[in-house]
Order: C-alpha cells, then structure tokens, then sequence
C-alpha cells in the first residue's frame, strides 16, 4: 500500500537526482572520441527521462556544467534544451571550476545564463527546499581559500551539494 499523507508529511518518499560533472562540450577533450557532444547529449536526456519515469521531485549537479570555462552559444543553448527536459524544466546545481575563472563567481559566464534561463537554481544562491529537506550548495574553490565549515549540513534535514573535495592535511596538490 502506498502513503497517502499529503506532500511534506510522514510517510512521503522524496526522490531527488544527483549527477555529477557533466562536461558538456562541443568540442571532444584530447582522447575522446568525435562522438563525446551526442553521446553526453544523450546521457543527459536518458537521465531526464528516468527521472521523469521515477517521478523525482528535483535533479542536482554538482557542478563542471560545462567542459571549458567559456564556452561557444551553441554549447549554453544546447545544454539549456537538456535541462528543459528535467522534471519541472531545470536541474538544481553549483559552480565548478570548469564553469568559472573565479572562484565562487559566477559572474559573466555561462553558468549565470543558464541561471538566467530558468533551467539552472543555484544552490549557493538560495538554499531549495523539497519536502521539508533543505538543499544548499558550496562552490567551487581553491585550497588556499577554502572554507571546510561551508561543507557541512547544519541540520538534520539539510543536504550540502557542494563542487570541491576535502583532502587530509598531509596530502598536497596536485595529489
């Protein structure tokens, strides 16, 4: 038998996405074949139909949208028509390194288009809730500046999506 509470209530299931570094490029990395665009094109749109078929209630990224930090038009409008093809038309997410030259700043760049377009909610902006979990982001930043109190949840129902890795003290970059 299936809950019947109302949304937000004991009982329900929420179903929420993760995905991580997408990359998108037009143009394939060194070593990968001409194929990469269609094929993360169509990774994209496999992962919004399931997402659709499972009913879940938001898709999130983890940032690295795009492969370079300055992408060509083609490749934002692209990736705008694949996030339209989520559950509710947008994915929820936070900046990368790919999809900045400034740490945290999104300023000018093809992340804040998307934004901008309705497709991308930027967790660092404003925390989304869903069903009474709390979901807020951390970005991208370099080790020298980083603020490892920004990456934890402060709550019991908060989920921190955040774009970085927490390395122990003893270990250097590049590692």
């Amino acid at each position: 038998m299936q809950p019947t509470a109302s949304r937000g209530g004991e009982g329900v299931t929420t179903r929420l996405l993760f995905l991580g570094d997408v990359h998108y490029t037009s143009t394939p990395p060194r070593g990968r074949t001409a194929a990469y665009p269609a094929q993360i094109l169509d990774k994209l749109a496999r992962i919004a139909k399931l997402s659709k078929s499972l009913k879940v209630d938001l898709a999130v990224c983890t940032g690295d949208l795009f492969h370079r930090k300055a992408p060509p038009d083609a490749d934002v409008t692209a990736l705008i028509r694949a996030f339209k093809a989520f559950p509710g038309g947008r994915i929820a997410a936070v900046l990368g390194n790919h999809d900045t030259t400034k740490p945290g700043d999104k300023t000018g760049t093809a992340y804040e288009i998307l934004c901008a377009a309705g497709v991308v909610e930027d967790l660092r902006d404003a925390p989304k809730s869903v069903d009474g979990i709390t979901l807020t982001g951390a970005s991208w930043a370099p080790e020298d500046t980083f603020d490892a109190g920004i990456m934890y949840a402060r709550g019991a129902n908060e989920i921190k999506v955040a774009h970085g890795m927490l390395m122990p003290e003893d270990r250097e970059y590049p590692f």
